[in-house]
């Protein structure tokens, strides 16, 4: 599966790839952390689900799996993503990884 960094205090990971692969992300915005979230320490993943326009825009996004403490973070990120336009609408999976280091 992909995983997607965080900026914060976390490390920066490698870019996420979308579970269809003909889809290439040309502009990608890190989730960061709810203070609550810093303040316990927490990681964890956000699989979503994004449906991506015929324009290479992220139109809808919505949290499968994951903390409730991250849903926001990764829907307001993804939201802001851009692809190389697929021509067509197209539905995919991407994991966002959040994780501290200190």
């Amino acid at each position: 599966m992909s995983r997607a960094g965080v900026i914060g205090t976390a490390g920066v990971e490698p870019p996420p790839q979308p579970a269809d692969r003909k889809l290439k992300i040309v502009r990608e915005v890190k989730p960061t952390y709810t203070p609550e979230a810093r303040e316990a320490k927490l990681a964890g993943v956000a699989k979503m689900e994004i449906l991506v326009d015929e324009n290479g825009r992220v139109s809808s996004a919505q949290v499968l799996e994951g903390p409730d403490v991250f849903h926001q973070a990764a829907i307001d990120a993804v939201r802001q993503w851009e692809f190389k336009p697929p021509g067509r609408t197209v539905k995919t999976t991407v994991e966002m990884v959040f994780s501290l280091r200190w």
